[in-house]
């Protein structure tokens, strides 16, 4: 089992009816996918809060605010 110094030990399924590579192959597959839909995430929370700060910068009783 692998070990990462910030998280511990990490678990890892393998499926036995498949080859080595195919299991790597499926687990770094899966690691890509979730970067990417990580990133996705942080993509779209960015963007809304920018879209609420921007939504709320004109207060009628403090005038325009900085975000």
């Amino acid at each position: 089992m692998p070990y990462n110094k910030d998280r511990g030990k990490i678990h890892i399924e393998l499926d036995f009816k498949i080859s080595a590579y195919a299991n790597a192959r499926n687990y770094y597959d899966r690691k890509k996918q979730l970067a990417q839909k990580h990133e996705k995430t942080i993509a779209a929370s960015t963007q809304v809060i920018h879209e609420s700060c921007i939504d709320t910068m004109y207060s009628p009783i403090e005038g325009y605010t900085q975000c």
